[in-house]
């Protein structure tokens, strides 16, 4: 993922850890930005800056998916 890139939330079981402060974190996630399509702001490692309608996050490479990349 590069800055530029459009990406939304793919939050699968595998992905998430059994504990329980884990899921937690991925309700919420999926609550606040569930359908929402977001743009890379950030790329520095393993977690992305996305922008969001609603304000900026920062979340784990591994929960996003690309939409359209900007190369």
């Amino acid at each position: 993922m590069e800055t530029g890139d459009l990406v939304k939330l793919n939050i699968t079981q595998d992905k998430v850890p059994g504990a329980l402060t884990a899921v937690k974190y991925v309700m919420a996630l999926e609550k606040q930005f569930g359908g929402d399509v977001g743009l890379v702001v950030e790329a520095p490692g393993d977690y992305i800056v996305v922008r969001f309608p609603t304000g900026l996050k920062m979340i784990e490479k591994k929960f996003l998916e690309i939409i359209n990349e900007s190369r």
